[in-house]
């Protein structure tokens, strides 16, 4: 975390944190778990096991969200 998500933390709004988070490119773990899963890092039933269920609240499924990732190497 840095400064500036701390200080809009404290001080901003929800719009000002997701809109600062985007532009610093803020990967989610929930993110993050797609990727590793895309590239053969981990399995989904690892990531269930792992992450609350919050962490894709607002998202598609996992298995949906894979198909937006090339694995490393492939392409």
């Amino acid at each position: 975390m840095d400064d500036t998500v701390r200080e809009i933390i404290y001080d901003g709004t929800m719009t000002q944190l997701h809109r600062y988070l985007r532009e610093i490119n803020f990967f989610s773990f929930g993110m993050a778990a797609v990727q590793k899963v895309t590239n053969g890092i981990t399995t989904v039933e690892e990531v269930l096991r792992v992450l609350p269920r919050s962490a894709f609240s607002r998202r598609k499924s996992l298995a949906v969200r894979t198909e937006q990732f090339t694995p490393l190497g492939v392409g």
